[in-house]
């Protein structure tokens, strides 16, 4: 089992803003993914989004892309695809976010997450961070 993470940036972020927060994340995510780290996996493609000063895209957009045909690259087969997506996994937030898995035991929990995240994310550049489905706002 895994706790949840989901690192939501501001909207109205600058690409250069953007481009902070996914060099903080990428710091944070090296210190956390080694030996002893509370981390277990983290959404690259969400990380390059920001890297390139973009939004990361929603999980459902991603997900069609990969499986619309080679060559069939039209407006409409790309939404018809997304259509399809969000039928078969209605549960796909089409927020966009970078979505990250924490181990769940007893030196990994919600409160040691915020302190480690707080350490490198600048509070000013995320819209909001749920763990577990709770804001980091929100004290335990």
């Amino acid at each position: 089992m895994f706790i949840e993470c989901n690192i939501v940036p501001l909207k109205n972020a600058t690409g250069e803003q953007l481009q902070a927060l996914g060099l903080a994340l990428g710091r944070w995510s090296r210190r956390e993914m080694g030996m002893g780290g509370m981390a277990r996996s983290v959404d690259q493609r969400a990380l390059d989004d920001l890297m390139r000063g973009e939004l990361p895209q929603p999980m459902a957009n991603r997900l069609s892309d990969m499986f619309v045909r080679p060559g069939a690259r039209s407006a409409r087969d790309s939404e018809s695809t997304l259509d399809q997506v969000r039928n078969v996994f209605p549960q796909l937030p089409g927020e966009q976010m970078v979505r990250i898995k924490l181990c769940r035991n007893p030196s990994c929990n919600r409160a040691l997450a915020i302190q480690s995240l707080v350490q490198d994310v600048p509070a000013d550049l995320v819209e909001d961070i749920r763990i577990d489905g709770i804001s980091w706002k929100l004290t335990d």
